[in-house]
């Protein structure tokens, strides 16, 4: 679908000011002194647009999506008189909407990539700076149309951030032992080659850090985020921690990954491989011939794909320990078909001239034998990042997900995705529809292939494990709408006892929604045009109502304006617009009641969560569910009517601390428990917690 216009980062940084927005500057940041200088202009001459404006050049149709500092976020519609040619130009465009998007005198920012679809739409990704450093999750989308003018962007820059002041940094040491100190007991692996300078938006503020890499005891509970970002302020405060993908590295063309793939010889194995139900399958896939040591590797010439094991790259410094034969026969039956099923997913992207996650190629390294440190078995599949050159995946013996396809494919989408929107912020709303997308995609892919017979779009089926039903979420446990059963709301402090704040829980929100226009009567095919075009123009903090306008935008790209009305519609119904909060709490469903609870706010900052258990007529209890504190400090939660206990979990450094709702109220240990009836349309309050 896309072809890339810049086939390397731009070594140009731009400053948007009056008098030099269309001038390129050396990749190194200017002094202060310069900087300082600079911004005693008056950082635009440029008339700045107003929403009225910008809709009087798109005839009342320009759609704008605002933030939560009201600064627009998304913008479809024309914005811009004059033709871009270039991401200069794209640049250039912005000087009307400075004050739309929050651009103030000083804002640093450089070009990543162009790129253009097959219908002729260019897009120019660009991600900001400050003091030089690039601010995590800070991304900037210029769409422009087949013609050359702009037809939209989208936002997420830290708004009036500023000029940054030259501060002096703790060392990369000094970094590490703060995190060790925070973290003295926790048996954290440090990536210390991988430490480095950034700056991240921490509470509405742009903090100038450093961020220490370490590896995520919680994996397997994270399910895709392997590693833990740290960020330390430059004065030496911990500050915060974030799940993340992939470790940082700016050098991964260091790495000669191509290389590996010079002095193979192509060769081929077809053979039969039994699936997880016993039955069998006959696969062609590609091996390669190494004359140097006389064995065969799984391994794709073309596509650049190589097999290897995972706890030889991942505990032993990158060490490639590829799978090879002698013979080019004997090979895993597992390894064989999720390497398959990544040939297969490649091509699906690659159709949409998308080589690799990213369109540049990058190769691909499929890590089998997925474990912990110890050597035991995760029973789970991943994506993990550019690590070393290669964009990662991880496959376990513990499971057959390589054989389901929609997993693969789930997968690989979110290395696509992760490139195209430069970072991912695997937290809450931005988390949940991350995951939404790579169920949605991963879905349409398998049934594109006639992978499936199955027509609930179901996550994993052929794996002997379903995950997730995107037809009726609530059958493993996840919500169709807003306030629904099972539905998470988000969290102060994402963590493993929170999913992250219930990403891969909420994900059903959005990929419902993908489900029910196909059952509508939009094709396959058109789905896979409106899903992926979408993640085009999304950011890595875009929200459900940036999503909806970006979806609304693909629509009009390609074609499919008629289900305008019907993603409105679906949108509405399923909560997503406006005050997501209230939708929540105002949410009823037959047969079921409310619960609700308040927390102090120092709970509500922690990991905290009620653990919901049905109480049967002899008094056994079953384990449902687990809620926890929203941003506000409140749970409220849909649960059907029925009797039930309550355990609060509060979360410390010495583990989890239980709390048995009794008659007197909270209380320590669990024992005494008393049954709370939840009756069908009734909000049942329980005391305070604090």
């Amino acid at each position: 679908m896309k072809k890339r216009l810049i086939s390397v980062v731009m070594a140009a940084m731009l400053i948007l000011l009056a008098d030099c927005g269309d001038k390129e500057y050396p990749e190194h940041t200017l002094s202060t002194e310069e900087t300082k200088q600079a911004a005693d202009k008056q950082y635009n001459d440029t008339v700045q647009l107003t929403e009225k404006d910008i809709q009087k050049m798109n005839d009342d149709k320009a759609v704008f999506v605002y933030g939560d500092e009201n600064y627009v976020t998304t913008l479809v519609g024309k914005y811009y008189d004059e033709k871009i040619n270039d991401y200069e130009d794209a640049v250039e465009s912005l000087n009307g909407v400075a004050s739309l998007i929050g651009l103030s005198a000083g804002s640093e920012f450089f070009c990543v990539f162009g790129e253009q679809d097959s219908k002729g739409y260019t897009y120019y990704t660009f991600q900001q700076k400050y003091g030089g450093l690039t601010l995590q999750y800070a991304t900037l989308k210029v769409i422009v149309d087949p013609e050359g003018y702009a037809a939209g962007l989208s936002c997420s820059f830290t708004p009036d951030v500023g000029i940054a002041e030259e501060k002096t940094f703790i060392s990369e040491a000094q970094a590490e032992s703060i995190v060790k100190k925070q973290y003295p007991d926790t048996d954290f692996k440090y990536y210390t080659d991988y430490t480095q300078k950034s700056a991240v938006t921490f509470n509405a503020r742009t903090v100038e850090c450093m961020v220490v890499y370490t590896s995520n005891p919680e994996q397997s509970v994270s399910f895709d985020m392997p590693y833990i970002e740290h960020f330390v302020t430059y004065a030496g405060e911990y500050l915060t921690s974030v799940p993340t993908s992939s470790i940082g590295s700016a050098i991964d063309d260091a790495y000669k990954t191509e290389d590996y793939f010079k002095n193979l010889q192509a060769a081929t194995y077809t053979g039969t491989v039994k699936l997880y139900d016993g039955s069998s399958l006959e696969i062609t896939v590609p091996t390669a011939y190494n004359s140097q040591d006389g064995k065969y590797y799984l391994a794709d010439i073309d596509r650049k794909i190589m097999v290897s094991d995972y706890a030889a790259f991942n505990y032993d410094n990158g060490r490639l320990d590829f799978i090879t034969s002698d013979d080019n026969s004997g090979w895993d039956d597992n390894y064989l078909i999720t390497y398959y099923n990544y040939i297969r997913a490649y091509d699906y992207y690659a159709d949409m001239n998308i080589k690799s996650i990213d369109g540049f190629e990058t190769p691909i390294l499929i890590t089998v034998n997925m474990c912990n440190e110890k050597g035991e078995a995760e029973n789970n599949a991943c994506f993990y990042g550019v690590n070393n050159g290669w964009a990662c995946f991880g496959s376990s013996q513990a499971n057959r997900y390589g054989e389901a396809l929609d997993v693969v494919g789930h997968e690989y989408t979110h290395g696509v995705t992760r490139s195209s929107m430069q970072g991912t912020k695997y937290a809450n709303e931005t988390g949940a529809i991350n995951e939404a997308y790579s169920d949605i995609m991963g879905n349409i892919m398998e049934m594109r292939a006639n992978a499936t017979t199955d027509g609930s779009w179901k996550l994993a089926e052929n794996s002997g494990e379903t995950l997730r039903s995107m037809s009726n979420p609530n059958l493993y446990k996840q919500p169709a709408y807003v306030g629904d059963e099972y539905y998470g709301a988000n969290v102060i402090t994402p963590h493993q006892y929170n999913d992250n704040g219930s990403v891969h829980q909420n994900n059903s929100l959005l990929s419902h929604i993908a489900y029910q226009l196909y059952k509508d009567g939009m094709s396959l095919s058109d789905e896979s045009k409106l899903w992926y075009t979408s993640i085009e123009l999304i950011t890595p903090l875009s929200d459900y109502d940036d999503v909806y306008a970006c979806l609304l935008f693909s629509a009009k790209i390609n074609g499919l304006e008629k289900y305008s009305d019907k993603i409105t519609e679906l949108f509405e119904v399923a909560g997503l617009l406006g005050d997501r909060d209230s939708n929540a709490y105002d949410t009823k469903k037959s047969g079921c009641g409310r619960l609700e609870i308040k927390v102090s706010d120092e709970l509500a900052q922690g990991c905290d969560f009620v653990g919901v258990y049905s109480v049967a007529s002899d008094g056994s209890l079953t384990y449902e569910s687990s809620v926890c504190p929203d941003v506000n400090g409140r749970i409220s939660v849909l649960i059907p009517a029925g009797q039930y206990a309550f355990i609060y979990g509060h979360v410390t450094e010495e583990g989890v601390q239980s709390y048995g709702y009794q008659r007197s109220g909270w209380a320590s240990g669990t024992d005494y428990l008393v049954a709370v009836e939840i009756e069908n349309g009734k909000t049942t309050s329980l005391d305070d917690v604090s």
